[in-house]
C-alpha cells in the first residue's frame, strides 16, 4: 500500500497547525518555543539555513517498493502467482 500524498498532506498540516509549528517548515514557531521559555527560534533557523545550503540536492523521490509482493505467506491475498 501506498501513502497517498496529496491526500495525506492537509493532515499534516493541520497536526502541525494544532501543535504551533510552521506549516512550511515543521519547525516550532516563534511563538510556540516563546510559551515554552525558549529563545532559540533565531539560532534555529539559521542553523537549519546554514545545513540546508551545505547538503548536495537530493535524487528525486522514488516509489515505495513492495519488496514483500511474491511472499506466499502474504496475508492480504495479493501475492504475485
Amino acid at each position: 500500500m501506498q501513502l497517498d500524498r496529496a491526500q495525506f498532506a492537509p493532515v499534516m498540516d493541520e497536526y502541525y497547525a494544532l501543535r504551533g509549528w510552521d506549516v512550511e517548515t515543521g519547525w516550532p514557531t516563534r511563538e510556540r518555543l516563546a510559551s515554552l521559555d525558549l529563545d532559540v527560534h533565531d539560532d534555529m533557523v539559521q542553523g537549519a539555513k546554514a545545513a540546508q545550503a551545505r547538503q548536495p540536492e537530493l535524487p528525486p523521490e522514488q516509489p515505495v517498493q513492495d519488496h514483500h509482493r511474491l511472499d506466499p505467506n502474504r496475508i492480504d491475498g495479493a501475492a504475485a502467482s
